[in-house]
């Protein structure tokens, strides 16, 4: 019995004194966890690829870049670099265009409860994790667009172009520099962007429209593996069939279909500088690390029509019903449990006396 007692008053102490064991920070009434999941929030680095037909072949397509380039005075050097296959024309689009897609797309939230046995107190409770043209080079055009100065550039080797560009007032890192070797080799364009000033600007700049002719629909990624974190890319396609995107990238980090249905331009303002009537909107999301992306995206389509929204599960995690009970409880029993230990203690200390 003796040792019984003391069991319960260790207990007692290690409450008392705000003992948690590493880890068990949870709340005794509720507590919530939001599973992270990027497909529910703004990505930077959206594109929307627009084309008539997604039949193989030669077709034109528009490319609208959600460039993610922030109005600071630092960044006005910085250029944002896009190969593409032929020459290209320049134009913007509408503020709130990428805005209405994420919003029309988004996946629908599924609540999921998972009850947990909690019996951490409240005065204990923690924190719960949240989830000219120079040598080799040829200018073929250069535009001010609104906020934006754009050039498009041709040459015979990577190191010319990016020369190029640094006199100019575009900056590029040398190892991006060295990935425009293999575009420049095939005839492709480079098609550079930086910002004309950061006076009067505020917030996230407009999308910018690219419409080049290609063989096939191919978005270009290569220069993303130059990057030094983690990528995270939303593709929309806007064609006369639902989409598929290929790019060979571990099975961990490939392209993941968010959502795909008939859409009517009428329905959606921002839609209407796009197109007009009905067209099939496709959406892919994808999170990879730079290394595992080796090739350029290509879109084709897919084999049916069919309507898809994905699904993201937030889980709510809450006790068992009686677990506050018990939690309550325990603010009864263990001062009881101490008090009685007390007076066993002082009963077996006036034996002993009286022995």
């Amino acid at each position: 019995m003796g040792k019984g007692w003391r069991i319960l008053e260790i207990a007692t102490l290690l409450l008392a004194t705000g003992f948690v064991a590493p880890g068990q920070a949870e709340a005794c009434a509720c507590g919530a966890f939001v599973a992270a999941d990027s497909r529910l929030t703004a990505v930077e680095e959206t594109a929307l690829i627009e084309v008539d037909s997604l039949a193989p072949g030669r077709t034109s397509q528009t490319v609208v870049l959600n460039l993610g380039l922030r109005s600071e005075a630092s960044v006005t050097d910085a250029a944002f670099v896009m190969p593409v296959p032929g020459p290209a024309q320049f134009s913007l689009a509408g503020p709130t265009l990428f805005t209405a897609l994420d919003e029309m797309s988004k996946p629908k939230v599924q609540y999921d409860v998972e009850h947990h046995f909690a019996l951490t107190l409240p005065f204990l409770m923690g924190g719960v994790p949240r989830a000219g043209s120079a040598p080799g080079v040829v200018v073929e055009n250069r535009v001010t667009l609104g906020p934006y100065d754009v050039v498009a550039l041709t040459g015979s080797e990577a190191s010319a172009v990016r020369d190029w560009l640094h006199v100019h007032g575009f900056e590029l890192s040398a190892e991006l520099g060295e990935g425009l070797t293999e575009y420049l080799a095939k005839g492709w364009q480079i098609v550079a962007v930086k910002l004309t000033s950061a006076d009067g600007l505020q917030g996230v700049l407009p999308p910018m429209r690219i419409t080049y002719e290609s063989d096939g629909v191919v978005y270009p990624m290569r220069l993303s593996a130059h990057a030094k974190s983690q990528q995270q890319l939303r593709v929309y396609v806007l064609a006369d069939h639902r989409a598929s995107i290929t790019n060979p990238t571990p099975d961990s980090a490939a392209p993941e279909e968010t959502f795909a249905g008939w859409v009517r331009s009428e329905d959606v303002p921002p839609l209407q500088t796009e197109f007009s009537g009905q067209r099939f909107l496709t959406r892919y999301d994808q999170e990879f690390h730079p290394a595992a992306n080796a090739a350029d995206i290509r879109v084709a389509a897919a084999p049916d029509d069919a309507p898809f929204r994905a699904v993201v599960h937030v889980v709510d995690r809450e006790p068992w019903p009686w677990s506050g009970a018990l939690c309550c409880g325990l603010f009864l029993v263990l001062p009881l449990a101490a008090a009685l230990g007390a007076a066993a203690r002082s009963k077996r200390r006036r034996a002993n006396a009286v022995s």
